[in-house]
């Protein structure tokens, strides 16, 4: 007893091959209709025998066993087929399969050709084969035949029976142009001038194909597919998946944006192919399986990688069914939408930068105003009450004036070519601190430097303005800074010809514990410098807008009993990179 698969386009024949195998106690595990469907319920039941016709939609008979030994799958195959030509024959035993018997034959010769396959053996009989030996062709006309491939025999095939360019390209799931490419080849091959030379060398080695009722009908009615044509010619890839998700039809441009020929692609599925990463193809076939177990219709933009390149398409798919409402599987449509969507991302980028420009900006303005009304009026305060401390806390507020006009000024006037001067990044960090060093006094907070072996690397940078920020970025750490210990942190990494650097200026809190001691009357009354959120919040915008100018980056967070931290991002040249 064995597990065979039967592949015939007539209902009729595939019911009385499947009565003669039951009858000989053997169990039919399948029956396809096309040759796409011959392929796949080959790969997935694993049948111990096939029996194909070479007359399946599609793909051919030839083909599919054609693609099966491809694939090292080396299961016995019985061509059954109404054409008993020599050549299509001698083309069977050349694409692998294991015997053949026409259908013309006795049903007694179908017995015996499965008991002979079935036990391992060829069966083609010597009458058959005629001059077709294994590996070659002897006679003429025998030669000129074997020159053909599979394709452009089915071609030949049907044109000599009758059928014209349209209804071979619906037949196979080919092109209008791809018949046409087929049947000058064939002219170049057999050395023939026109087309009725083709048919009658067709006609005269039997190579004509039997018209199917279908043809008969649509050729009396004179129906034209005028729906091929017109989906051929959209600039949108568009293809159709049945309910397993295999591809059954794909027009030029989708052919075309895959880089694919169709008898490479049909039948497959995306995992199959190899346009698509596998993590992509997995997904994008569990993303059509879905819509199709859904019955439901998609429209999505998709980004994934096709032959290594990023793309972005605009996908579509509608579910199609039969006469009867029964799915069918999914019409679909793929646009590349890349170059658009890119150009969309990038004006929708500069909208938002912008937008966090000008609020950058805004609050910056609304922070000055505030400081410098607070600082003058101050100043004013103090002028009023004449006396040599007054005097001095005079010069120390017009300083403090005149340091932070400077600041705003670097931030706000763009300079059109700042030079790039070489610096070393744990010197200028040292010199910041030496600046920040009184008020850290003030709130006794020590300062810390910590660097890296690459961040005492020379490197090209507006060493100025980073200077004047990290000054900035410093006054306003400590100002949130209220016991422990300060630090500035330097940190470096090779970034393919640069160095990415991370600067960190951060609060840290003293260990909480209690200690056991007394303290003083003038210790718990004693005066620390006040918070000053005017102060805060220019310092961290002066901040902001001087690293901007520079092209770096800068995150500020506050964490819970952490402290404050300012982090500066910066991707700088090393001086031997440029010199």
């Amino acid at each position: 007893m064995a597990r065979i698969l039967i592949a015939d386009e007539h209902p009729m024949t595939r019911y009385a091959v499947r009565m003669l195998l039951q009858a000989e106690r053997h169990v039919v595990v399948g029956e396809a209709n096309t040759g796409i469907e011959a392929l796949s319920l080959t790969t997935s039941l694993s049948p111990d025998l096939l029996i194909i016709d070479i007359d399946l939609s599609q793909l051919t008979g030839l083909d599919v066993i054609a693609r099966l030994r491809a694939r090292g799958l080396t299961l016995p195959i019985l061509g059954y087929n109404t054409q008993d030509s020599e050549h299509y024959v001698g083309r069977f035993l050349q694409v692998g399969a294991s015997g053949f018997v026409s259908k013309h034959q006795d049903i007694d010769r179908l017995k015996e050709a499965l008991a002979v396959v079935l036990r391992g053996h060829s069966y083609f009989p010597a009458e058959m084969l005629g001059s077709v030996h294994r590996g070659s062709l002897n006679e003429n006309d025998a030669e000129r035949v074997a020159s053909l491939s599979n394709r452009e025999l089915s071609v030949l095939s049907l044109l000599a029976s009758g059928y014209s360019n349209q209804e071979i390209a619906r037949e196979l799931t080919i092109s209008d142009k791809s018949v046409s490419t087929y049947r000058a080849r064939m002219r170049s091959k057999l050395n023939l001038s026109s087309m009725l030379e083709l048919i009658d060398f067709a006609r005269r080695n039997r190579l004509a194909a039997p018209a199917s009722q279908h043809h008969s009908r649509e050729a009396e009615a004179g129906e034209a597919p005028m729906w091929r044509s017109m989906v051929e010619s959209l600039p949108a890839a568009f293809y159709v998946r049945d309910t397993e998700a295999r591809l059954v039809y794909a027009n030029p441009a989708h052919l075309e944006l895959y880089q694919a020929q169709p008898d490479d692609v049909l039948g497959t599925r995306t995992t199959d192919v190899d346009w698509y990463p596998p993590t992509d193809a997995k997904n994008m076939l569990r993303f059509l399986q879905r819509a199709i177990a859904d019955e439901q219709s998609f429209n999505k933009d998709i980004e994934l990688t096709v032959h290594g390149e990023r793309r972005v398409l605009h996908h579509w798919g509608t579910p199609y069914r039969d006469g009867d409402g029964n799915l069918l599987g999914m019409i679909c449509c793929s646009t590349d939408i890349t170059e658009r969507y890119d150009q969309l991302n990038e004006l929708r980028s500069r909208a938002e930068a912008s937008e966090l420009a000008h609020q950058q900006l805004t609050n910056l303005f609304t922070s000055a105003t505030t400081h410098l009304n607070e600082r003058i009026q101050a100043l004013a305060d103090t002028l009023e009450q004449p006396g040599s401390g007054d005097l001095e806390q005079a010069r120390t507020i017009l300083e403090e004036l005149r340091v932070h006009g400077a600041s705003l000024k670097r931030a706000l006037i763009a300079q059109d070519e700042v030079p790039l001067l070489p610096a070393r990044l744990d010197e200028l960090a040292a010199e910041v601190l030496g600046v920040l060093q009184r008020q850290a006094e003030l709130k006794r907070l020590p300062l810390k430097l910590e660097t890296d072996a690459r961040s005492r690397q020379t490197v090209l940078v507006d060493a100025k303005s980073l200077r004047e920020a990290l000054r900035h970025l410093g006054l306003y750490v400590i100002d949130l800074t209220d016991s422990g210990s300060v630090r500035l942190k330097i940190t470096a990494s090779p970034k393919q010809e640069q160095l990415g650097v991370r600067l960190t200026l951060e609060g840290i809190p003293s260990a909480k514990r209690r200690e056991l001691r007394a303290y003083s009357l003038s210790e718990l009354t004693m005066d620390y410098p006040a918070r000053n959120p005017a102060r805060n919040s220019l310092s961290l915008n002066i901040a902001q807008h001087l690293i901007n100018s520079i092209g770096g980056e800068l995150q500020v967070s506050h964490l819970a009993e952490q402290g404050c931290c300012a982090t500066v991002h910066l991707l700088l040249s090393r001086q031997s990179d440029r010199h």
